[in-house]
């Protein structure tokens, strides 16, 4: 799976995969290229796409995604 999966200081739980840890010197891009990479990867592996259901301040409507519409909350 995907724990573990680590972007300069964010981190997908070991604990629950459906959570991103951002630890000491964390930014957003990490966390954003993050969210990227785990919704690439479950579209190639299942082709379920997931979809946000945080808020994303300061990125453009088509980063990540729209929040509405379908797939699978993350």
């Amino acid at each position: 799976g995907l724990r573990g999966f680590r972007v300069g200081g964010a981190v997908v739980s070991d604990k629950h995969a459906n959570f991103i840890q951002a630890g000491d010197g964390a930014t957003a891009a990490d966390v954003r290229a993050v969210i990227e990479h785990v919704r690439a990867a479950v579209l190639d592996h299942t082709g379920i796409e997931l979809r946000s259901e945080i808020r994303l301040v300061g990125f453009a409507d088509d980063d990540l995604g729209a929040s509405g519409g379908e797939g699978v909350a993350m």
